[in-house]
C-alpha cells in the first residue's frame, strides 16, 4: 500500500470507518469526505498533529501533495504587476523590523483586519500561517528594499528614489541594509514552510518622514492607501536606475530566488 492515498470506496460523504490497523503506519484508515479515497490517518498527522476524520472533495489535492512530498510545499513567488495592485483581502502589508526579543519592531497588516505591532519572529511567523491558509493568491508588500542597484564599475549606488533633496536613504547603508537581510530570512522561511499557490510581491517605501520615533503602524495605513489609490504613487521597476548605465537586480537573487524586480510604492 503506497503511503498516504489508498484503493477507492464509495464515493459520497461517509462517517469514518474503523478497518484493521495498517502495517505500514499502524493507524486505522479514515475515508476522505466526497472523494472516495481514503487516507491513512498517521500520515496526515505528521504535518497538522490531529487525524483526519474528514476532508473536502476540494482539499484532496492538497492533502495528497502533503502526504507525499513532507515539508516541501511550493510557493511560486515573482514580482507582482502594476495592474495588479488593486485593493482587496488578499494583500499582506508588513513593515518589517530586525530587533532582539521582546522589541516589536514590525507593523502588520493581514487582510483588510487592522495592523499590528510584532517581533520580527512573530510577524513572520503570522504571515508564513496567513499564505499557507490563503486559496488565492497573496500580494505581498515588504517596506525593505527588494532591489539592489550597481554603477557600471559593480559598486553599490542608491536607486533614483532614494535620494530627496540633501537626504539619502540608500539600500546599502545604515538600516536599510539590516531589513534586507531580514526580508531575506523571512522570504526563505515563506518559502521553505508555506503552502500558497502564488505570492506576487510589491516594494514599500515609507522611508522619508520626519524624525523622531518610528510608527509602525502608521507606516503600514500609509502603504494600504497607497494600494487603495487614495495618496502616494506607484513607480514602475524601469525607472530606478539613477544612471542611464546602472544595474538593478532582485534582492533575492542573493539566495538563489528568481522573482523579478517589484514596483514601488511610496506614500506621500
Amino acid at each position: 500500500m503506497a503511503l498516504g492515498l489508498s484503493n477507492p470506496v464509495d464515493s459520497g460523504s461517509v462517517e469514518p470507518q474503523k478497518p484493521p490497523l495498517t502495517p505500514l503506519v499502524r493507524e486505522p484508515v479514515t475515508y476522505v469526505q466526497d472523494s472516495g479515497l481514503k487516507v491513512i490517518g498517521a500520515a496526515y498527522r505528521r504535518f497538522t498533529n490531529s487525524r483526519i476524520i474528514r476532508i473536502r472533495k476540494s482539499q484532496l489535492a492538497e492533502a495528497y501533495r502533503k502526504l507525499r512530498f513532507p515539508g516541501r510545499c511550493t510557493v511560486q513567488v515573482r514580482a507582482g504587476r502594476i495592474d495588479e495592485i488593486k485593493w482587496h483581502n488578499n494583500w499582506v502589508v508588513l513593515d518589517v523590523g530586525f530587533a532582539k526579543t521582546g522589541t516589536k519592531s514590525s507593523g502588520l497588516g493581514l487582510g483588510s483586519s487592522p495592523p499590528v505591532e510584532l517581533t520580527f519572529a512573530d510577524a513572520k511567523s503570522a504571515i508564513i500561517n496567513y499564505v499557507s491558509d490563503s486559496t488565492e493568491p497573496i500580494n505581498f508588500v515588504i517596506e525593505a528594499p527588494l532591489s539592489v542597484a550597481f554603477d557600471s564599475k559593480g559598486n553599490p549606488i542608491g536607486r533614483r528614489f532614494e535620494k530627496r533633496g540633501g537626504d539619502t536613504r540608500y539600500w546599502y547603508s545604515g538600516l536599510a541594509a539590516s531589513i534586507s537581510i531580514a526580508t531575506l530570512h523571512l522570504l526563505k522561511a515563506m518559502i521553505n514552510h508555506s503552502c500558497a499557490s502564488h505570492v506576487r510581491l510589491f516594494e514599500g517605501f515609507a522611508t522619508f518622514k520626519p524624525k523622531g520615533k518610528s510608527n509602525h503602524i502608521a507606516d503600514v495605513e500609509a502603504l494600504r492607501r497607497v494600494i487603495k489609490g487614495e495618496q502616494g504613487e506607484v513607480i514602475p521597476p524601469h525607472e530606478f536606475a539613477a544612471n542611464m548605465d546602472d544595474q538593478i537586480e532582485s534582492l533575492f537573487d542573493l539566495i538563489g530566488v528568481k522573482t523579478g524586480i517589484s514596483p514601488l510604492l511610496v506614500p506621500w
